[in-house]
């Protein structure tokens, strides 16, 4: 079962989905449009729907700068190595404009992000 926490940002969301490990290897949920929609929902998300999926690969020390506009929402996992992400709500008028949060994904926690539409994001690649 998907695990969802809300970090200091309004509408910004830590997801932590299930994995599975033995002998093999591992499995683990990058997404399933039921589980996420009800997180989604539960913590005030509605009709958000992904329609792209992209995939960026950066060597150690990138830094990829804050980046982001009114209108895409994002979630963001680290598939190998590890990276720091940093999310600022970019929204004016929005009672948290201009603050942040800095997260650590890897590939062993296997961590999602939910950026909402109107927020930046940039990371630091660590491996």
């Amino acid at each position: 079962m998907v695990h969802a926490e809300k970090t200091k940002l309004d509408g910004v969301l830590l997801i932590k989905p299930p994995m599975f490990e033995d002998s093999r290897g591992w499995n683990a949920m990058l997404f399933d449009e039921r589980e996420y929609g009800e997180i989604f929902k539960a913590h005030g998300v509605e009709d958000l729907h992904f329609v792209k999926d992209d995939f960026s690969f950066s060597r150690k020390h990138v830094l990829r700068g804050l980046h982001g506009d009114d209108c895409t929402w994002k979630l963001i996992s680290c598939m190998v190595g590890s990276f720091y992400l940093v999310v600022v709500n970019n929204t004016p008028g929005h009672p948290q404009y201009r603050q942040w949060t800095g997260l650590n994904l890897s590939e062993h926690n296997r961590w999602q992000v939910l950026v909402p539409a109107g927020f930046a994001n940039g990371h630091l690649v660590m491996s």
